[in-house]
């Protein structure tokens, strides 16, 4: 199974990683110079720049607001990765 990369840090990004588990996510993304480098939970923080070294081998999650992750869509996609999903989708598909 292929790694997920979490894009974002806070409230869903903490709650995506509850829901996948640490041991399927390899990293979090985060714009915020501040935490990069850093761990959270033992999972290291990178910079969204670095995401195009691993989205061939790995999925990227967006974890946010819905308004943030269309900022994080056009983000993504001015780095021409096309390949993500919105956590918020995802779990709202698999409740229901």
């Amino acid at each position: 199974m292929r790694k997920i990369i979490l894009f974002g840090t806070g409230k869903y990004g903490l709650e995506a990683l509850d829901y996948f588990g640490s041991d399927n996510v390899a990293f979090f993304a985060d714009n915020n110079v501040n935490i990069q480098g850093s761990f959270i939970r033992d999972i290291e923080v990178i910079a969204p720049s670095r995401l195009n070294g691993y989205a061939d081998n790995a999925i990227i999650v967006l974890a946010a607001g819905y308004s943030i992750c269309t900022q994080m869509e056009y983000q993504l996609k001015s780095m021409g990765i096309e390949k993500y999903v919105v956590y918020r989708y995802l779990r709202e598909h698999l409740a229901s």
